[in-house]
């Protein structure tokens, strides 16, 4: 991923000023790891509230991340391509289904992802 993107995303995840939700990007103030992403990338807050699907969001909006194209993850720092879904579906697990906390989302797309 862009490793411009990648150190702010991280940088944001670990600031404590993002309280987290689950189910959506941006729900009442609190975002999923995803949403935070979004804020990154410049996206206005409306455009994130209540979207629960960001692999179907709109591509021109996360075109550079949220779907994690081949092109710009490499995974386990092997210079193995990750699918695009699959990376996304693995940080939405992380977040929604096994609770992670912001700070261990980070150190996994850190071991994860190489700035590139």
């Amino acid at each position: 991923m862009n490793k411009e993107i990648r150190t702010k995303w991280l940088k944001s995840l670990r600031s404590g000023k993002y309280q987290q939700t689950t189910g959506e990007l941006l729900n009442n103030g609190q975002y999923c790891c995803l949403g935070v992403l979004g804020r990154n990338l410049g996206i206005r807050k409306e455009k994130l509230e209540n979207i629960t699907d960001p692999i179907n969001f709109d591509p021109e909006d996360f075109r550079y991340t949220c779907k994690f194209p081949s092109a710009i993850v490499k995974v386990n720092k092997r210079n193995e391509s990750a699918k695009s879904t699959k990376s996304c579906d693995a940080l939405i697990d992380l977040n929604d289904n096994k609770r992670e906390n912001f700070e261990s989302i980070a150190d996994y797309i850190e071991k994860k992802t190489v700035g590139v």
